[in-house]
């Protein structure tokens, strides 16, 4: 396996599956770089926004 920074396709990301590149694809993330310097609870706020999901609903009062 090569550097982490040869990754340049989500669906290569060691334990990445496709619910996890369908949210990413939900907040515009299209490349593995778009993630440097991304906070995760401001990603998860942002899909909990628009998300009538149960699941989502209730780890948003969590």
């Amino acid at each position: 396996m090569g550097n982490r920074t040869d990754i340049n396709d989500l669906n290569k990301i060691p334990n990445d599956g496709p619910a996890t590149i369908k949210y990413l694809s939900m907040l515009g993330i299209k490349k593995p770089f778009e993630l440097i310097g991304q906070n995760p609870y401001l990603m998860f706020e942002e899909l909990c926004k628009g998300s009538s999901h149960k699941c989502m609903q209730n780890l948003r009062h969590w």
